[in-house]
């Protein structure tokens, strides 16, 4: 080889290793800094997680106007349980273990039917207390007060599960502790009440395209030093908030042992003595003080990977027939009823039609998909000869056992459980493919062939889906003579979803939380779905008496369910009559069954005094939110809504999609000099952690902006062709000087 050539390849070769060296060197601190978690966009974080914005000062290894995650201390969780209604305290407790000042972006769930209604920031022993403002008013008033150097506190609503908050003006080694407020009812069904209480998120499936400004602001992040501002999906057509909803998510090792861990208390007063306290969760420790119970986690601490749920049944004899509960504040009278309707055995029905849906997406890997089917294997075996039957799994696509509903023969239930036990959880979750084929394609093909009477859908699913307005429509539009229960189904379902497309289906819903719940869960929903116990239930008040009642229509009720309802009426005093009509002991017999109501605020209040009473008016006022947005599909109703719902918040201060929790400090903890030298901040994403039993292929991990894992793959793949021309040259040279 000629000495000009050989000199020039020897000096590409040197120029494509350092090179190479240059570029894997240049991914190492953004692959570590994966772990230290830097974020942009605050609106992206989704559960109770904490984020410490880093200014213009911070030290070489960190990032003007970038997020890192805080250290979590605890989550502790108080929640007081009093008749129907559970007032709750969630307090978070951060850590600034910086040497910066920092603004501090905090997101957490709640119960899907929770009514935030207070927020308090505490920083050395200084407390600040919020008050109610419109979405736009409250934004105005956080950031002057941010601008003025004084503490600030804004609590936004994301959906009526999640919520997040912003605090400013953090100092170095100051713990942070924030307070918030909520209010919930109880669920009772089946002699039994139920709390639930969520403390992490099942990545959620996102339809539609990527909307094409979502799609530029990405790319222009990700030519940004930092991470991409948004959670692991893109917002897009169908899902306009898709960034949002999707947080990051990591394992337990991650975030460390003392990060994402909750510490709960439930005191249990519920008026009457309880027994059979249980979790099928949490293991727990019941401490009796008088008729009052004091429930723990048995750990003290546990990771937030999956909700936390208690039951509890009333001591024999103690079971409530009905409930009422009123609160006067001096204008109008707030009330709750629950009536049990009495108890009828399910009629035999001559034949009816079952088609069950499972759900066979990713989300369901693990100990989901296991549940599942389970549950459609027990719901099979239930079907008898006059019965007909079909089965449709979905995930990126959706596909059904029989082009219709077949007999429930012995050789069609041995299909269908073979089609069942070869099902496996992997890809999308196209819910609006399978509910097209239960509610519109099945019906038509089954009717074509046979009149079958009842027919029941039966949805299982973790319900982990992004647009839930549009499944909500859907099924209002399809449903005619279906109906619709929903079955959720592992360590954290989207239970906002699963109780709403139940109410729109006019059915009702189960959670199975555990696998040794399968059969008696499954056992308990199959029984009630033979016939409603009560239907074309009626609430008639005496003569001009203005009662404005939630949920305006009380659906039918099935085996084991009551009569609930709130109302709000003006004065202290009035009367009412609850009818309805329920099916006794054969299809098609009705009988009259009512009860009369009698309500004085005044007597209530002296003979069942309780604290619970003092929720009523946020409770009424979010079950009137709940009816309004409940018509939000409709754009030519958007803008009366709003103002409806707005109006309504602002007067009994609950967090909505319209108004905001702000807190304000009167007097500055920074100086205007200083405050104005920072660089706005950016907005963020954060990671949770993943609900237990769940299949890692559902990690997903946060990534810096600089592509670092694509760098990193690149520097070693000009490695691998740099470093065999160094080693040709030398063995070249070593032969020429030998020859020499």
């Amino acid at each position: 080889m000629k000495a000009p050539i050989r000199r020039r390849l020897k000096e590409d070769s040197l120029m494509l290793v350092c090179l190479a060296l240059f570029i894997v060197f240049q991914s190492i601190p953004a692959v570590a800094d994966n772990f230290a978690t830097t974020f942009n966009d605050p609106s992206e974080v989704k559960s109770g997680s904490l984020l410490f914005t880093r200014s213009p000062s911070s030290a070489r290894t960190e990032q003007t106007g970038q997020y890192v995650s805080a250290t979590r201390l605890n989550t502790d969780v108080n929640i007081q349980v009093s008749g129907l209604l559970v007032n709750g305290e969630v307090v978070q407790k951060f850590r600034n273990d910086t040497r910066q000042w920092q603004e501090a972006l905090y997101v957490f769930p709640l119960p899907e039917n929770a009514a935030v209604y207070g927020m308090k920031i505490e920083v050395n022993g200084r407390v600040i207390q919020s008050e109610i403002q419109k979405k736009a008013t409250a934004r105005k008033t956080f950031a002057k007060a941010k601008q003025a150097g004084k503490r600030a506190a804004l609590v936004e609503q994301k959906r009526p599960n999640l919520f997040s908050t912003a605090v400013a003006h953090i100092g170095p080694g100051e713990e942070i502790l924030i307070t918030i407020d909520y209010s919930q009812s109880l669920s009772y069904r089946d002699s039994g009440f139920e709390l639930r209480f969520p403390t992490t998120i099942t990545p959620r499936y996102i339809p539609g395209a990527p909307v094409q400004k979502a799609f530029e602001e990405y790319q222009a992040n990700a030519n940004q030093v930092g991470p991409v501002a948004s959670g692991w999906s893109m917002n897009t057509n169908e899902v306009p908030d898709a960034s949002e909803i999707t947080p990051h998510t990591v394992t337990e090792t991650d975030v460390g042992a003392n990060s994402h861990q909750l510490a709960m208390q439930v005191t249990l007063d519920p008026g009457f003595p309880v027994e059979a306290i249980s979790s099928a969760t949490h293991q727990l420790t019941i401490q009796k003080v008088g008729e009052t119970r004091i429930v723990q986690l048995q750990q003290g601490h546990e990771a937030q990977n999956r909700d936390f749920v208690l039951k509890w049944k009333p001591a024999p004899q103690s079971h409530p027939q009905s409930a009422l509960f009123t609160q006067f504040d001096g204008q109008h009278t707030y009330g709750m009823v629950m009536l049990l309707p009495p108890e009828v055995a399910p009629a035999e029905v001559a034949g009816k039609e079952l088609v069950l849906v499972i759900d066979t997406s990713g989300s369901m890997g693990g100990v989901s998909i296991r549940q599942a089917k389970q549950a459609i294997t027990r719901a099979i075996s239930s079907l008898r000869p006059i019965d007909h039957f079909n089965i449709i799994q979905f995930n990126s696509t959706a596909s059904q056992l029989f082009p219709g509903s077949q007999p429930a023969s012995h050789s069609n239930k041995a299909m269908a459980t073979h089609y069942v036990s070869q099902l496996q959880a992997n890809g999308g979750t196209e819910m609006a493919k399978a509910l097209d084929l239960a509610l519109v394609s099945n019906r038509a093909n089954t009717e074509a062939e046979h009149s079958s009477g009842l027919r029941q859908v039966v949805f299982i699913t973790d319900g982990s889906v992004g647009n839930e307005n549009a499944l909500f429509d859907q099924i209002q539009h399809n449903l005619t003579n279906s109906r619709l229960f929903t079955v959720g189904i592992g360590p954290a379902p989207n239970s906002h979803f699963m109780r709403k497309a139940a109410a729109f289906g006019r059915g009702t819903f189960t959670h199975i939380d555990h696998t040794a719940e399968v059969e008696t869960g499954m056992d308990t929903l199959l029984r009630k779905i033979q016939y409603p116990a009560l239907n074309n239930i009626q609430i008639e008040w005496a003569d001009q008496v203005e009662a404005e009642v939630y949920p305006e229509k009380i659906a039918d009720l099935y085996l084991g369910e009551p009569v609930v309802f709130s109302f709000r009426i003006k004065g202290d005093q009035a009367s009412g009559r609850i009818t309805g009509r329920g099916l006794a002991n054969q299809p098609g017999e009705n009988k009259l069954w009512q009860r009369e109501l009698t309500v004085n605020a005044d007597q209530t209040e002296k003979a069942e005094q309780k604290v619970m009473q003092q929720g009523l008016d946020r409770h009424w006022a979010r079950q009137n939110i709940d009816s309004l947005m409940n018509q939000w599909n409709d754009p030519a109703q958007q803008s009366r809504i709003e103002n409806e719902v707005t109006e309504t918040a602002l007067t009994h201060k609950l967090v909505t999609q319209f108004t905001s929790l702000v807190a304000v400090d009167k007097t500055p903890v920074r100086s205007i000099e200083n405050v104005g030298s920072q660089e706005e901040s950016n907005q963020s994403a954060i990671p949770v952690l993943l609900p237990k039993g769940l299949p890692s292929e559902m990690l997903h991990y946060p990534q810096t902006a600089t592509p670092a894992n694509l760098y990193l793959v690149i520097g070693l793949i000009l490695l691998a062709c740099a470093l065999p021309i160094q080693f040709r040259q030398l063995i070249q040279q070593r032969s020429e000087r030998g020859m020499a």
